[in-house]
């Protein structure tokens, strides 16, 4: 597998990640402040990141680095 289509694949779990989490929120299938919904937003934000660090999309890396830190202080909030 070349490096583009690794990359190519974790962007995409990254974002389903992200849109799961989003849709079962969304639609009362999953509480947003459980673990697996914060979880899922932080999985998917560090596969965004890493996808987009290694094209050097800055604003999108701003972006899932603001997302990421927002699922962990959430994390934080449920387990202390």
């Amino acid at each position: 597998m070349k490096r583009g289509e690794f990359l190519n694949i974790i962007g995409w779990v990254g974002a389903a990640c992200v849109f799961a989490a989003y849709a079962l929120g969304a639609f009362g299938f999953l509480s947003v402040q459980s673990w697996l919904y914060l979880v899922l937003n932080g999985f998917g934000a560090i596969c965004l990141i890493y996808e987009n660090a290694a094209q050097k999309d800055y604003p999108v890396i701003a972006l899932n680095s603001v997302w990421l830190i927002v699922a962990l202080i959430g994390l934080a909030r449920v387990f202390f």
